[in-house]
């Protein structure tokens, strides 16, 4: 009897396994809450509203199953698992909120706790955190890899360590569906954690520690490979905030407060293919233009085929482009309101696309619509609604806001200088117009060289607009002449004085072809000294605001020579009694020195201007006249623009 009584609970068992209704994999975020620890009900986390979002919990089973954590959701069969930590059993949940039991761990130890699970992208383990929770520092211990292929569910058990060696305590974990790499979120110090699933060593000291958080009761990874939990405020009672987790940088993001969800845990299914929807600008005008941007996520890993794109667009939208997309197919609808790219293939990972729209005379309002893909994959329920990301509600609607709008334009008068042209720009606003000039030029921007009258005609299905623009051409009152071109030799100085022929008011700006900057403000002269050829400019400005140029351009002749002479007697009759070298303005003695036959220094200066106050040698070592003879000199100079050059010679003393 007590056998026949075992094999009909086996069987029981079996059927429910056998009968049990897959999960959609919708990007659903699952929620276990076992409040009394006995029993956990079901849920999945919904967000409504805009604006004023509101979390709440939708429970998809009425009957409570037993007290389940480490759960984690296997993309292979599109089932819930996860473990019972007061009795150690493994049990598997499915879309309806039927628990099944698979199996019971007898090597788990009722001294540690089994909180933190998910599964691996691949479907293979179920990955639970044993930990110590009974004394602080609260422990993450060891990392348990359950073998979901295997019949008897083998288990694997790593020692958890730390990079830093440190106590961490993670309630939940989470795989990036791009990476695969493990996260948790260490409640000890409130950061981020990377986990690496076979050897059990624990990144803790890469993401930040804030300290905002306490308690981080469940992870969830979305098809974007973003990262969502459901916390404890540091401070404040309960599990009810709702964050987001940046795995780059490690930043909480705190997005809004939900219901309370005691003794809690979370999975996801990122595994899918999602489609965000997004408008630019979000409010306009009526004949007017707008792009919609559509971002696909394909975390499913598979590359997946014939899929289908299909946007219907509020009536009066046309849409009149698509661009920037890599994934293929057959695009119809273009000039309509209902745009459709068919046979798309969509590989793993993120891409985006965008429609140019045109919105006719539509009344004010706000225009809402979703795309879809469809010929999706029958686990991901076939067919993805677009989201608008700017909004925390999910699964919304994109809106665009169509202002009402008073379109005013002007007559303009503007006036040009001899011999400029002159740019009108009729462009009105971001407003579609098909524009035409009085003598039949197209688009809202002319170029004239003359003055005139011209008329500009914007035509829309709104409200057509003309646009009258006077110009004048002004008098000039300036004439001046700057000169011929000059030459100079480097190291000379001389003045531009141009030649004023007329007399009015004027500013003046000097630039030159190696500095664009003024050179002199408002100066009606220009002292110069240039190193190389150069080109001056004059541009001079009137009342009227035009401006006149004139240029002129000075040739610099280097001729890089000193002259030295070869004697000198140095007497006291007041002729020739120094030695010294002679050269142009500019020019700087790096050295200047003199030996006698045998070497030995008998003058020595540094770093002296050429020039009339150059002091020269007096024939004199030590105070005393040297004997009559021939010595030798050296100079190093420096010329005006830098250039340095040697010399060497002979000089002669005579008495």
């Amino acid at each position: 009897m007590l056998r026949i009584l075992s094999i009909g609970i086996f069987l029981w068992c079996f059927n429910l396994v056998s009968l049990a209704q897959q999960f959609t994999c919708s990007g659903d975020l699952i929620l276990a809450i076992s409040p009394d620890a006995d029993f956990s009900h079901f849920y999945n986390i919904v967000i409504e509203g805009n604006p004023g979002a509101v979390l709440s919990f939708d429970q998809f089973s009425n009957n409570p199953g037993p007290y389940l954590n480490a759960i984690g959701y296997r993309q292979t069969d599109n089932f819930v698992y996860g473990i019972a930590p007061n009795s150690h059993d493994l049990f598997r949940l499915d879309a309806l909120g039927n628990v099944s039991f698979l199996h019971h761990f007898n090597s788990f130890d009722d001294q540690k706790s089994y909180n933190a699970g998910a599964v691996t992208p691949d479907g293979k383990y179920l990955v639970v955190l044993s930990g110590q929770a009974s004394s602080a520092p609260f422990r993450s211990l060891e990392i348990i890899l359950i073998d979901l292929e295997s019949a008897d569910y083998e288990t694997t058990v790593t020692p958890i360590t730390t990079m830093s060696g440190n106590a961490v305590y993670s309630l939940d974990i989470a795989f990036d569906p791009y990476t695969g790499d493990l996260y948790g979120f260490d409640g000890n110090n409130g950061r981020l954690l990377t986990i690496q699933l076979f050897s059990g060593q624990v990144d803790d000291l890469t993401f930040p520690a804030t300290g905002n958080i306490s308690i981080m009761a469940a992870l969830f990874f979305d098809a974007f490979g973003e990262l969502y939990g459901y916390a404890k405020h540091l401070g404040q009672p309960g599990i009810k905030a709702f964050y987001h987790l940046d795995k780059n940088s490690g930043e909480q993001q705190f997005l809004l407060e939900g219901p309370l969800a005691s003794a809690s845990d979370g999975c996801s299914c990122p595994y899918r293919v999602e489609l965000l929807k997004s408008v630019d600008p979000q409010t306009t005008g009526a004949c007017t233009e707008v792009e919609y941007r559509f971002e696909v996520a394909n975390a499913s890993g598979l590359t997946q085929t014939l899929v289908n794109f299909n946007d219907e667009l509020p009536e009066d939208f046309r849409a009149v482009e698509v661009y920037g997309n890599t994934f293929g197919g057959q695009i119809t609808g273009l000039g309509t309101n209902t745009i459709q790219i068919n046979d798309m293939t969509i590989p793993p990972g993120i891409d985006t696309f965008y429609v140019r729209v045109e919105i006719g005379s539509v009344p004010p309002g706000v225009y809402k619509n979703m795309a879809q893909l469809t010929n999706l994959p029958y686990e991901m329920g076939s067919v993805e609604y677009s989201d608008d990301p700017s909004t925390m509600a999910m699964d919304d609607s994109t809106a665009v806001g169509i202002l009402e709008t008073d379109i005013d334009v002007f007559d303009q008068e503007l006036q040009m200088c001899p011999g400029d042209t002159l740019l009108l720009n009729g462009t009105i606003g971001q407003f579609i117009y098909q524009y035409t000039w009085s003598n039949g030029a197209t688009g809202p921007i002319l170029e004239v060289t003359e003055g005139g009258v011209y008329e500009l005609y914007a035509q829309n299905d709104c409200e057509p607009k003309t646009i009258t623009f006077y110009v004048e051409e002004v008098a000039s009152g300036i004439a001046f002449d700057l000169g011929p071109d000059l030459s100079l030799a480097l190291g000379d100085m001389t003045v531009l004085d141009p030649e004023i022929l007329n007399a009015s008011e004027m500013f003046f700006n000097w630039y030159s072809s190696d500095n664009a900057t003024n050179l002199c403000d408002n100066c009606t002269e220009l002292t110069i000294a240039p190193f190389q050829n150069t080109t001056y400019y004059l541009a001079v400005t009137d009342q009227n605001g035009c401006s006149y140029l004139d240029s002129i351009q000075v040739k610099v002749e280097k001729n890089y020579q000193i002259y030295v002479p070869t004697g000198f007697s140095p007497n006291s009759d007041g002729v020739n009694d120094f030695f010294r070298p002679y050269g142009k303005s500019g020019i700087q003695v790096d050295q200047f020195q003199i030996f006698d036959r045998w070497g030995g220094l008998m003058y020595n200066v540094e770093s002296i201007p050429l020039g009339d106050d150059f002091p020269g040698w007096d024939g004199k070592v030590n105070g005393s006249l040297v004997a009559g003879g021939v010595y030798v000199w050296r100079i190093r100079a420096r010329f005006a623009d830098g250039f340095v050059r040697e010399f060497s010679g002979s000089v002669t003393v005579v008495f």
